[in-house]
């Protein structure tokens, strides 16, 4: 079953919505008991997810799906790249829902959504009950129009091995396309349209994406020139980097932090 993949889908109550921020690489323990169901969008940072014997792997722009279930096995995050910030909402519905735990990728277009979602919640003024429901249920829509999906068990696991991959070495200057498809075991034409199919874009702009993303943490902490960034997120030279940069955001590296949007 799809992630809200009934068409009627009826919200019964929306509990909370709350932004979460975690500064440290670290590993944190959770109940394995969920009362409600839980949609969790990250802005930014990396996280693996363990939950019930399921391993999930959250980036910047994906949707951590969590079933209302009593689960058998631990619920544990380990923190692998920091700050990680989320919006979660805590919901209930009357109507199907998977009973397995999921991650979506690239799911950008819902980032404003989610944002102002959690703006409207936490102002609580009047009338914030209908709009949140009413902007829940655009989240919906969309993730229901775009027919985002997640992966049969097996071809997951492939690309779990890519993920793993991407993570260990996607700041290198020079990336090994050849080795992330050999990490699979996957012959390049079906480890191309599968990988497509599970981030919803290319090897290419998935590894220059969490460049930029790495490159937007550095820059917020304010040690680091543009050169060093550069560096650290694996570019030749900095302006090369520079112009990466201003295509992903719309902004050059040291316009980013004056102009990005203020979550509060």
């Amino acid at each position: 079953m799809n992630l809200f993949g009934y068409e009627q889908t009826e919200i019964s109550k929306i509990y909370t919505v709350d932004k979460y921020t975690n500064y440290n690489k670290n590993i944190k323990e959770y109940s394995n008991c969920f009362h409600t169901y839980e949609l969790i969008y990250f802005l930014s940072g990396s996280n693996k997810t363990l939950i019930d014997g399921v391993t999930l792997n959250d980036c910047p722009d994906s949707l951590r799906y969590i079933p209302k279930t009593q689960t058998t096995g631990a619920y544990r995050v380990e923190s692998i790249a920091a700050p990680s910030v989320c919006i979660d909402i805590y919901f209930d519905v009357s109507t199907p829902m998977p009973m397995q735990p999921l991650v979506l990728f690239d799911c950008n277009e819902l980032r404003d959504k989610f944002i102002r979602l959690y703006s409207v919640w936490k102002q609580k003024g009047t009338g914030y009950y209908a709009e949140a429901m009413k902007l829940f249920y655009d989240i919906i829509c969309y993730i229901q129009r775009t027919g985002l999906k997640y992966l049969p068990p097996v071809q997951k696991s492939y690309m779990e091995r890519a993920y793993s991959y991407i993570l260990r070495h996607y700041r290198c200057k020079h990336f090994d396309y050849n080795e992330l498809c050999n990490s699979t075991g996957l012959k390049y034409a079906h480890f191309s349209t599968l990988f497509v199919k599970a981030f919803g874009m290319s090897p290419v702009r998935l590894v220059t994406k969490m460049k930029i993303d790495y490159a937007k943490e550095l820059l917020v902490t304010n040690h680091f020139s543009v050169s060093e960034i550069a560096e650290m997120c694996g570019f030749d030279n900095p302006y090369y980097f520079s112009n990466v940069f201003k295509k992903q955001t719309g902004f050059s590296p040291t316009k980013y932090l004056s102009e990005i949007y203020d979550i509060t």
